[in-house]
Formats: C-alpha cells, structure tokens, sequence
C-alpha cells in the first residue's frame, strides 16, 4: 500500500474510533453501519466539530471554516482525504525529505494509541 492511502486509512480509522467513542459503541460495527448507509455520516454538526478539533489535534491540522470543508465532513472517507489534503499543504517537502510531517509525533495529551486527553 503506498503511503498517502495508509495515511489516509490512519485518518480514516482515527475518525471511526471518536465518533464511536462519542456514541458509546463498537468502531467495528460502526463502520459496517456508516457503510450500509451509505456516503453521509448521520451526525449532528456539533458531534462533527467534536471529532474535528480531536482530528486536528492528532493530526496537527486547521480545517478552515468554509463550505468545502463542511461537505466534506459528511462522509468519513471525505473527512479523511481533506485532512490528508491539509497536511500535504502544510508540508510539500515531506515526501521529498522522507520525513513523515506532523503525524509522526503525537501531540502533548495524546496517549499511545490515539487516546486524546482533554
């Protein structure tokens, strides 16, 4: 698998554990039901914007605050690859250098694992 597609699965899985983490249910069956329901997310855009502000805390990104962005959200596969999209601005030389950009570290209050503590 080349390294943008596993990136972007990583912001993918990312997105399923908050948003299961916020319903209180499985990752695993959450995924299976945002699949059989297809393209959007069924979420009310305040729980979006919770799992937004976690996304740009692990990942080091600003989303901006524009309609783009908002359609975006309404899928997690979008939501994913708009947050690839960012990081990719925010650091072009990264595939040149092999650096991997401001995913590689975790940020203060992150555990292993991807837990953000607020």
């Amino acid at each position: 698998m080349d390294p943008q597609t596993e990136r972007r699965d990583e912001v993918e899985q990312f997105i399923i554990e908050r948003l299961a983490e916020e319903k209180r249910c499985d990752p695993v069956q959450l995924r299976e039901e945002l699949s059989a329901l297809g393209a959007d997310m069924p979420y009310d855009s305040i729980l979006l914007v919770e799992v937004m502000t976690k996304v740009e805390g692990r990942f080091g990104v600003r989303l901006r605050n524009d309609l783009p962005t908002a359609r975006d959200m309404r899928s997690v596969r979008s939501f994913a690859e708009r947050v690839c999209d960012e990081l990719d601005a925010e650091t072009p030389q990264s595939t040149a250098t092999g650096s991997t950009g401001p995913a590689a570290a975790a940020p203060a209050g992150e555990q292993p694992g991807g837990d953000v503590r607020a």
